[in-house]
């Protein structure tokens, strides 16, 4: 062999192992990185703390506020995002069922700075075995800034002629009339942009304000349910609020299993795609103009369509395979269950 060619092969050599020595070594750390990791920045056992918020962001606001939304459920993880594209929104019109002590409508009228005159509305809880709530103390609204903008009622939700009280001096609609047309109302003058069920938690009294109040929300806006524990409270002495849970547990039938039948309502927004226009739950009114429902830890929420939602599916694409006896067999089950 040639010397020159001898020579070459082990430089070849010898840079082969020292690269292989670079890749397979670990890089060299200055000291402080191999100290020991404070106990406070070790990952928790249990929950990841709450992060320090932004300034005015969301979980900033509930936090000043001291509302249990935060701290006890958690539920900024979803509103932050969910709420963001309504919170500068010109005239927006909200409403939470069961404002308790008022912290809650105190971070809504900071949050949600452009809403209507009287768009922070909330209903105080009242019914037997409920306590008056602070909300209603003579001078709170002037302990919460911005309290111009805020407008209580005071009814049971399960009442359905209070409910549909609040749809009018509320949402601004006459609801007899307008379910009676079937027309939509001018939504720049009336409903709802978001509402919050955070009321007695009785998932009969909460599937009646559903069906009540969703369809004066507005094309786009949002309808949550919170609190959705109660669907599967089955001890026989479960009570909230002065009222007995009955017929909840998991996998009952509604309506003493609220969760069971939004579940119903996954169907109902797919029903154009097993080609059954006309399949319905709680009526057409309801149901035909949800857009998606969302299903996340102990809360649910459900958003209106928007106009530009019609047209779809655009033509038929599997209708050959549609099974007519499955629906019809379906339809027939539900409508076994007790009606509210």
């Amino acid at each position: 062999m040639p010397k020159d060619q001898g020579e070459g092969r082990e430089r070849a050599s010898t840079i082969v192992e020292a690269e292989q020595e670079v890749l397979l070594s670990p890089p060299a750390l200055p000291d402080e990185a191999l100290a020991p990791i404070p106990s406070a920045s070790r990952e928790p056992s249990i929950a990841p703390p709450i992060p320090a918020p932004a300034r005015n962001s969301l979980t900033k606001l509930m936090s000043e506020a001291g509302t249990d939304k935060l701290f006890r459920h958690g539920y900024h993880r979803f509103y932050e995002g969910l709420f963001e594209p309504l919170r500068y929104k010109p005239g927006l019109r909200m409403l939470e069922i069961g404002v308790e002590t008022g912290k809650s409508m105190a971070t809504w009228v900071k949050y949600f700075e452009n809403a209507a005159a009287d768009g922070i509305q909330g209903v105080a809880y009242h019914a037997a075995g409920a306590q008056a709530t602070l909300a209603l103390q003579p001078g709170a609204e002037e302990q919460i800034p911005g309290c111009e903008k805020i407008k209580f009622f005071v009814g049971d939700q399960s009442d359905k002629h209070f409910l549909s009280r609040l749809i009018l001096e509320g949402a601004g609609v006459n609801p007899a009339t307008v379910l009676k047309d079937g027309k939509s109302p001018v939504w720049d003058r009336v409903g709802w942009d978001l509402v919050i069920d955070d009321g007695s938690h009785v998932p009969r009294h909460t599937l009646i304000t559903f069906i009540a109040l969703y369809p004066f929300v507005r094309p786009g806006g949002i309808y949550v349910i919170e609190d959705i524990e109660s669907s599967y409270l089955d001890h026989p002495e479960a009570e909230i609020y002065g009222y007995k849970i009955t017929g909840a547990g998991v996998g009952k039938t509604p309506p003493g299993n609220f969760v069971e039948k939004m579940k119903q309502l996954v169907d109902v927004i797919n029903r154009d795609w097993f080609y059954h226009p006309e399949f319905t739950i709680l009526g057409a009114s309801v149901d035909h103009s949800i857009r998606s429902i969302t299903f996340a830890g102990n809360v649910i929420w459900v958003q209106k369509s928007f106009a530009s939602d019609a047209g779809y599916p655009n033509g038929p694409c599997l209708a050959k395979f549609a099974n007519k006896a499955s629906t019809e067999k379906w339809m027939r089950e539900i409508s076994k269950e007790e009606q509210v």
